[in-house]
């Protein structure tokens, strides 16, 4: 599940099919609390899912969205966003 101002966008099974181009921005997790880093990610995604019924939907996303995206469906594939942190971790006090 994810919501980055758009309304709840649930997804059942998530796999990136395309993505295109880089962004590199600071990104935090409730899984760790009170740390951030820089990660890359692509710039727009599409990714194929389903919703709660098995019905296939494809949804794209860009900046935000695809972060977003990308983010969870790493956490489904037990990846963390702290391993692709690039250069130092930090923490919020």
């Amino acid at each position: 599940i994810i919501d980055v101002g758009e309304g709840v966008l649930e997804l059942v099974n998530p796999v990136v099919e395309a993505e295109e181009g880089v962004q590199e921005e600071t990104e935090g997790c409730l899984s760790c609390p009170g740390e951030y880093g820089t990660t890359k990610r692509p710039m727009k995604v599409t990714v194929r899912a389903q919703d709660r019924n098995g019905n296939t939907f494809t949804v794209e996303g860009e900046g935000l969205k695809a972060r977003a995206l990308c983010h969870e469906i790493d956490h489904l594939n037990g990846i963390l966003y702290k391993d692709k942190v690039i250069g130092s971790m930090g923490k919020v006090n």
